[in-house]
């Protein structure tokens, strides 16, 4: 249940109204995301798996409509 309270958290510290990440919410959402991979190779629990995908989803999610303004 830990895990999926910090997923939200770089929701939280977007910047006013725009819902894309500011670079320092980035960068802890790679670390948690590279500590749950980790976690999962030393465990092998299917839960860790399970949130290690939702994080990779969720950054590709919030960091498209920066990849977008910067390619167009």
């Amino acid at each position: 249940m830990i895990n999926f309270g910090l997923i939200i958290v770089p929701l939280l510290t977007t910047n006013d109204a725009d819902f894309v990440w500011t670079s320092s919410s980035l960068i802890y959402m790679i670390l948690l995301t590279s500590i749950i991979l980790i976690v999962y190779i030393k465990t092998k629990d299917s839960l860790q798996l399970t949130i290690f995908i939702l994080n990779i989803a969720l950054i590709i999610l919030y960091c498209a409509p920066l990849l977008f303004i910067y390619v167009f």
